[in-house]
């Protein structure tokens, strides 16, 4: 009996798979960009030509993108689509700095999504995968490489 009960659970044991959980965050992701901010700045504003912008500042450092609908959700390709009451807005804050007589500018970006069962409900606040928020600090990235390599094909000429 007991090696009827033993093979039983090693068969439901054995047949289980194990999935790593993703990671969730609720805070910002930041990246370090050792640029001047004017570089950095229009970098970003080539990374978020697809989203709609409610609000930016220059001065302050600051970009808000209107709320996204949940059907537009930004998504891996293999996801499930998913439920229409996701709603979410991106916060881009830029901090400039010195570091070794070299202009670097810190980015950080925070996604709040933000889910509403019904008009009656407050808004629950979902965390991000960090996906998007990566997505969009590589983007930069590659626009200020592209924006230097220009450059010194110009000085080559």
């Amino acid at each position: 009996m007991k090696y009827i009960l033993l093979s039983i659970l090693l068969i439901f044991v054995g047949c289980t798979s194990i999935k790593a959980p993703e990671q969730e965050i609720l805070s910002p992701v930041s990246r370090l960009f050792y640029a001047d901010y004017n570089t950095v700045w229009k970098a970003m504003v080539l990374a978020l030509e697809k989203y709609p912008i409610a609000a930016e500042n220059k001065e302050k450092g600051f970009i808000k993108t209107a709320e996204i609908k949940g059907e537009s959700l930004w998504q891996l390709p293999f996801q499930i689509k998913t439920l229409p009451r996701l709603k979410y807005t991106l916060h881009i804050q830029f901090i400039k700095g010195m570091r070794k007589k070299q202009a670097i500018v810190q980015v950080s970006v925070l996604k709040q999504i933000t889910s509403q069962k019904g008009f009656i409900h407050n808004p629950e606040r979902i965390p991000s995968t960090g996906l998007e928020e990566k997505n969009i600090l590589y983007r930069i990235f590659r626009e200020i490489n592209i924006n230097r390599s220009i450059e010194r094909y110009n000085k080559l000429k």
